[in-house]
């Protein structure tokens, strides 16, 4: 009976190393991910400001204006997924 006794406790600290080592790794990607997000959401900015800008002096159309609002809306809504995903 000790020998089992002492296989399950091995069975159950090899278990816990392994769970704290999964959510290391996912809460490394989600940082990752937020930081790539995050810059991408900074260069979407400030394109969607050029674009508004050259369609203010006419030397840009109201669809390049649109596509800049649409592209800053999708890395707006990919970061807000990944703060929800974090949090589950």
């Amino acid at each position: 009976q000790f020998l089992a006794s002492e296989e399950s406790r091995r069975a159950v600290a090899t278990d816990l190393i392994a769970q704290v080592a999964l959510g290391y790794l996912l809460e490394r990607e989600y940082e990752e991910r937020a930081a790539l997000t995050q810059q991408s959401i900074t260069t979407r900015q400030e394109t969607l400001r050029i674009m508004r800008r050259r369609y203010e002096v006419g030397s840009g159309s109201k669809l390049d204006l649109a596509q800049s609002q649409v592209l800053l809306a999708q890395a707006d809504t990919t970061m807000h997924v990944l703060n929800l995903d974090r949090a589950v």
